[in-house]
């Protein structure tokens, strides 16, 4: 819910930041400069208030040598490999619809970085109520592989009606349904990887995760740039495709575990 919270509040005053009739100084700079200074308000409340939970302390040491090996790890981990495949998948696949929707926006439907921000802020709040109140029902009902197979293909027929959608309140109500699912799928995946090693290993593992939701979020940007501008409707495609995919690993894979 904080996540969702911030996905609200940032985009929302990202796109009043740019707004004169708002802020008589506002031009596109504005955001990036609000950006630096909450960055340094989190830098100094982590280093006044956040209290280390490691009662043991070991010395390790740090360098990218030892994330390019914690990656390398996840190829060696044979019974839930797939799993962090599904998750690059679907990860990949989010990032660039979410990150590059702007795109096809301000193509189909002439936006401003107003109204991007007023779309972005109210999938932020759909995702901070639903990660906290509206996929609880669900969660305790169904198990989370079961989850997993449904929700990306629901989300990615969410996804692709989007393209079809010519009126501005359709595309809020799209959106919002769009990030429900969100919520939904990644607490899904933490649960399903975390459920498949012992107790021991749990925190190094869901480390790895982390890693990969990591790689996916920095690889996506790589594949779009001038595909994105050439052809505004790839995040929807890339998108949608991705979460398809993400089912058929899921039912092609999960089953042989489960037995």
């Amino acid at each position: 819910m904080a996540l969702g919270t911030g996905f609200t509040l940032g985009p929302f005053l990202g796109g009043k930041l740019t707004d004169p009739n708002f802020l008589p100084f506002a031009t596109f700079s504005t955001p990036f400069l609000i950006t630096v200074l909450v960055v340094a308000l989190n830098l100094l409340l982590v280093v006044f208030f956040y209290r280390e939970t490691l009662k043991t302390k070991k010395k390790k040491e740090l360098s990218i040598w030892v994330g390019l090996q914690s990656l390398q790890k996840i190829f060696k981990l044979k019974k839930i490999r797939i799993l962090f495949l599904c998750t690059f998948v679907y990860i990949f696949g989010w990032s660039f619809f979410f990150e590059f929707m702007p795109v096809y926006l301000i193509n189909a439907f002439n936006f401003t970085p107003q109204n991007i921000g007023n779309v972005f802020g109210v999938a932020g709040l759909s995702f901070a109520l639903s990660s906290g109140i509206f996929i609880r029902p669900i969660v305790n009902r169904y198990k989370a592989q079961t989850i997993l197979f449904f929700a990306p293909i629901l989300m990615s027929i969410i996804i692709f009606s989007i393209a079809l959608s010519k009126v501005v309140p359709v595309l809020y109500i799209l959106f919002c349904v769009t990030t429900f699912f969100a919520a939904l799928i990644l607490p899904s995946l933490t649960a399903v990887v975390s459920n498949f090693v012992e107790e021991d290993v749990q925190g190094e593992v869901l480390g790895l995760l982390s890693s990969t939701i990591g790689l996916a979020l920095a690889v996506s940007p790589l594949f779009s740039g001038a595909i994105v501008g050439a052809y505004p409707i790839m995040p929807i495609v890339i998108g949608g495709g991705c979460m398809l995919l993400t089912s058929a690993i899921i039912a092609s894979s999960l089953r042989t575990y489960y037995k």
